[in-house]
């Protein structure tokens, strides 16, 4: 909200000065990227930015920002090769500016390359120590010392050019706290990073709740399709977010035999270009149509053809991205919710069920910092959304499980952490492929984080944050109680609490 008002002021003052300077249109750019929504108005105004910049001849300094605010907008926009390369040009004009280093870091990070990103922060450190220690806390590297950790946490609070605290250096310091065993401070840092956050987010539970429902009234018994014409098999990796997901799905795509989907789910763009279909021919259609492709309400009829048009556009996709692989991993963590689907369309799935104490859960999230914190993850910055997810999790999954339960594996995440070998080999047995030791050295690795927690696996422990845990409680115990007692009183309730 604050980043629109202050978008709204420097509109205004652009149409009075009647010509954009380039400073403006940088501010621009950061306020706008500063909303999910806003990519494209964010990467207008940098690409501006950097123009207005050779009209007015501007300082080094400033055609500097604005090509590091121009890397970073094509970067959110998809096109992390592109913004490289302007990253590059900025340090080619400035070799020793630590902000277009750091830039420069955070997209090695995110594109996999840790051994570049060291190399980046190591060249910081000399320019700008504080922000060389905020980069390497991404990679879970913490300073020592409690007078870099406060210097950080005021640099932190200080408002960005869009009035808010620096949420993401805030979860990193949390980290840094919980690896210095000052558990009260971790958690308490945190929780202003979450509130900071959740000011600008919409979860609600009863929608979540409903589609849900809908699940289960349109997969309330097993369907099947005609066999896929495929030698391709399918591996999905599903669960809360938190609950190991990544982690299993690293070792398995480790398989020489598996390749790994596509960073954007190909089941999730299969299910979005389902749900938009083909414009209708006319306006009468448009009615009948939308029916037609809602999801999941769509694929309940008669009439298999929407569904086959589904499976084909995604077999299509898995096909470009696995190759002549064998085998095809997807480990997106909240298709959990399209079990149903997954069975339908391809009953010889693999389909890997992680689950963990949820209280362990609770923390991976609310001690994370997500990208798609504006989507489906916007539940992991409350300690009452994230019990509401559970209670709506473990719900579903009793379904699938009493649909589909002999079809799934389900692992426990602390059972892997003790026992590694022996699950892996498990999941290898189940998917159908023999032993492999790039999975099991996948597995023994450490993943740099981007975020605390990011795509990594928060191996903390929940005991130490118990007393925090409260909101948690009370809000999964009234949910799971509520559902699976739908028609008793609040009287009744209390006894059964009691």
């Amino acid at each position: 909200h604050q980043a629109i008002y202050l978008i709204n002021h420097l509109k205004s003052e652009r149409a009075a000065n009647r010509a954009p300077t380039a400073g403006l249109e940088l501010q621009l750019s950061r306020c706008h990227a500063a909303v999910l929504e806003h990519a494209t108005e964010a990467l207008s105004s940098a690409r501006r930015a950097v123009a207005q910049c050779d009209v007015e001849g501007a300082p080094v300094s400033l055609r500097r920002q604005a090509l590091v605010a121009l890397a970073q907008a094509l970067d959110a926009a998809g096109d992390p090769g592109t913004a490289k390369q302007m990253l590059v040009d900025a340090l080619h004009q400035d070799p020793w500016c630590a902000e277009s280093l750091a830039a420069l870091a955070d997209l090695h990070l995110r594109t996999g390359k840790p051994n570049a990103a060291r190399t980046c922060i190591d060249a910081i450190k000399p320019l700008q120590p504080l922000l060389a220690h905020a980069v390497a806390m991404k990679m879970r590297s913490f300073p020592k010392a409690h007078a870099d950790l406060m210097r950080l946490e005021a640099w932190a609070r200080q408002p960005d050019e869009c009035a808010q605290i620096r949420s993401d250096l805030m979860f990193g310091l949390a980290a840094a706290w919980e690896a210095q065993e000052d558990y009260s401070r971790a958690f308490s840092i945190a929780v202003r990073a979450n509130a900071a956050i959740r000011a600008n987010l919409s979860f609600d539970p009863e929608l979540q709740r409903q589609r849900h429902q809908r699940m289960v009234t349109v997969f309330n018994s097993p369907k099947t399709l005609p066999p896929a014409n495929t030698s391709l098999t399918p591996i999905f990796v599903v669960g809360m977010p938190g609950a190991g997901v990544s982690w299993i799905t690293r070792m398995l795509a480790a398989h020489p035999s598996v390749a790994r989907d596509s960073t954007t789910s190909s089941l999730s763009a299969a299910i979005d270009q389902f749900r938009n279909g083909d414009a209708p021919d006319t306006a009468a259609d448009n009615g009948a149509r939308a029916r037609a492709r809602r999801y999941p309400e769509g694929l309940n009829s008669l009439h298999k053809q929407p569904a086959l048009d589904l499976r084909a556009d995604l077999l299509a996709r898995w096909r470009a991205a696995a190759g002549d692989k064998r085998y095809l991993v997807d480990g997106t963590p909240l298709h959990y919710e399209n079990i149903g689907l997954i069975q339908m369309l391809f009953p010889k799935a693999k389909i890997i069920v992680m689950q963990r104490d949820p209280r362990a859960i609770t923390l991976a999230n609310f001690l994370s910092d997500y990208p798609n914190r504006h989507g489906p993850m916007a539940f992991a910055y409350d300690l009452r959304w994230i019990g509401a997810h559970i209670a709506h999790h473990l719900q579903l999954m009793e379904h699938w499980q009493g649909l589909y339960g002999e079809a799934l594996l389900t692992i426990d995440t602390d059972r892997l952490t003790r026992h590694l070998r022996g699950e892996l080999d498990r999941a290898l047995a189940y998917v159908g492929l023999g032993f492999s030791s790039e999975c099991e050295r996948e597995g023994l690795t450490e993943v740099p984080a981007q975020t605390h927690g990011g795509p990594g696996y928060w191996r903390g422990d929940w005991k130490h944050y118990q007393s925090y845990l409260a909101p948690l409680y009370a809000e999964a115990w009234d949910r799971r109680w509520a559902l699976t007692n739908p028609d008793a009183s609040s009287d009744s309730r209390f006894q059964e609490q009691g």
